[in-house]
C-alpha cells in the first residue's frame, strides 16, 4: 500500500464511501487491524465526515449541484460550469472543516457571576471550601486566557473536588477543563469531560453549538493526528 500521505488519505476517503473494489477494500481492512496509526487516521476522517453530514453541508452541496446540472445541461459549457461549482463547494466544505478544526474555542466568561457569589459569601462570613473553589475557578479561567494550561488544570481539578459547588459553576469548570486539557495536548482527558457534559439533559452553563462542535472536532483531531 502506497505510503504517500496524499494517496493514503484519498484511499481512506474512497474506503469510507465504499468506492473500492473487493480486494482493495480487504487490503485496507487488514491494515486497519494491524496498523493502529492507520486505523486512527480512518477513524479521524470518519468523524469529520460525520460532522459534515450532521451539519447538512454535503446534502446542500449535492442539491445545489443537481439543480445547476438540470438547469444547464443543454448549454454548451454546462459541464465546465458544474465542474467549477463542484470545486468551489468542495473548497467551501474544506474551509468549513478547517474552521472547526483550527479556530480557537471561546467559552462564555463567568467573572461577573463568580464575583457576585464571592460577595455573597463574604457577607455571610463563609469560610468554607466552596468559597475557596470559586476563587480557584477564577484563577483557572485567567490561566487559560494567559495560555498557561497546566496551571489552569491544577486550579480547576481542585474546584472539581468541592462537593457543594453549584451546578452552573461545576459545568463551567468541566468545560474549562476540557479546553485546558485539549490545549495541553491531552485529548483523552479533554474528551472525558466533554462526554460528561454532552450527557447532561438540562445544562445550566450554556455553550453555543458552534463552540461545542469546535471543541469536539479539535479533540478528535488531536486524538488521531
Amino acid at each position: 500500500m502506497n505510503d504517500d500521505p496524499t494517496n493514503e488519505l484519498d484511499l481512506i476517503e474512497r474506503y469510507l464511501v465504499d468506492k473500492l473494489g473487493a480486494s482493495k477494500k480487504k487490503e485496507v481492512e487488514i491494515k486497519i487491524l494491524n496498523d493502529p496509526k492507520f486505523a486512527g487516521k480512518v477513524e479521524g476522517l470518519k468523524q469529520i465526515k460525520q460532522l459534515l453530514h450532521t451539519a447538512g453541508v454535503e446534502q446542500r452541496a449535492k442539491a445545489e449541484l443537481r439543480e445547476i446540472y438540470l438547469e444547464r445541461r443543454t448549454l454548451k459549457r454546462g459541464r465546465t460550469r458544474s465542474l467549477w461549482l463542484s470545486l468551489a463547494i468542495s473548497a467551501a466544505c474544506i474551509s468549513f472543516v478547517l474552521y472547526f478544526a483550527l479556530a480557537p474555542v471561546k467559552l462564555p466568561t463567568i467573572d461577573d457571576d463568580l464575583l457576585t457569589v464571592r460577595g455573597e459569601a463574604a457577607q455571610k462570613n463563609d469560610v468554607s471550601g466552596q468559597s475557596t473553589a470559586y476563587g480557584q475557578l477564577l484563577e483557572g479561567q485567567n490561566a487559560i486566557e494567559n495560555k498557561n494550561y497546566l496551571l489552569a488544570i491544577n486550579y480547576l481539578e481542585k474546584v472539581q473536588r468541592e462537593q457543594d459547588l453549584r451546578s452552573y459553576f461545576r459545568e463551567a469548570t468541566q468545560w474549562y477543563l476540557a479546553l485546558a486539557y485539549l490545549n495541553s495536548n491531552q485529548p483523552r482527558a479533554a474528551e472525558h469531560y466533554f462526554n460528561k457534559l454532552r450527557e447532561l439533559d438540562n445544562p445550566e452553563y450554556q455553550v453555543d453549538w458552534v463552540e461545542r462542535w469546535k471543541l469536539y472536532v479539535q479533540i478528535q483531531r488531536r486524538k488521531f493526528f
